[in-house]
């Protein structure tokens, strides 16, 4: 549960709030420390559910989700990269900044994307009651929604 949290809830509001946060005058200053914080603490849950997946794997016998433990690797992998590349990142009107932009947005929507796939993932495998899939969900629905609706929203006032 706590790689669904970080992974499948905590990364898309981070993502969420550097999208959305900026574009208002009010929280123009104050979206990059949110940001990074959600971000580095749904690291941190993350790697605890990673290492303790880890773990499972190696104590167990037989049972291997092989899927889920690419998948997982593969997450582990992009989002260190990601945090520490995130320390990198160029300041001001820097040349490579547009280049660093780039990978930070493909990075982080991959680790988005990779993220959500192996909570449904884990899910299947621990096969807990139908409502704990209703319920991530929902929260994901909930989480779509409301970027759907800022989009929306931000494009408007962009356009006026």
């Amino acid at each position: 549960m706590l790689s669904a949290i970080s992974w499948g809830v905590m990364i898309p509001l981070g993502i969420m709030i550097a999208r959305y946060m900026k574009r208002i005058a009010a929280l123009r200053k104050k979206w990059v420390k949110l940001h990074r914080a959600c971000q580095l603490v749904a690291y941190a849950i993350g790697f605890v559910g990673w290492a303790i997946g880890i773990c499972l794997r190696i104590t167990s016998k037989g049972v291997h989700y092989n899927a889920h433990l690419n998948i997982g690797i593969g997450i582990i992998f992009l989002a260190t990269f990601q945090v520490v590349f995130g320390f990198l990142r160029p300041k001001g009107k820097n040349k490579y900044k547009k280049y660093w932009n780039m990978a930070h947005y493909v990075i982080g929507w991959s680790v988005l994307f990779l993220g959500i796939i192996n909570v449904f993932e884990g899910l299947a495998i621990l096969r807990p009651p139908k409502q704990w899939k209703v319920a991530y969900t929902c929260i994901l629905a909930v989480l779509v929604s409301v970027s759907l609706i800022s989009e929306a929203i931000f494009r408007e006032i962009e356009r006026n």
